[in-house]
């Protein structure tokens, strides 16, 4: 795993490698998180379905917006 982040544009991006697959999820936080949700999207999906991807984003979406979880629980969660 690969976590890069930029204080400036408000964005975390994390590369899960596993075998033959590569996803890339980027989470960019607005500047009034946590009243207001974060955007969640997959940038790049080698070897992953495309409906395995869509649910890690709703997932973290979700873990983000409900369920109190912070960021970092957000990149682990993969």
């Amino acid at each position: 795993m690969e976590v890069r982040g930029s204080a400036i544009s408000r964005e975390i991006a994390a590369v899960y490698i596993k075998d033959d697959s590569r996803i890339e999820i980027r989470i960019r936080l607005p500047a009034s998180y946590p009243l207001e949700d974060c955007q969640v999207e997959c940038t790049s999906k080698a070897g992953v379905a495309e409906g395995k991807c869509t649910r890690w984003v709703l997932q973290i979406i979700q873990l983000l917006a409900t369920q109190d979880g912070s960021v970092v629980d957000a990149i682990l969660f993969l």
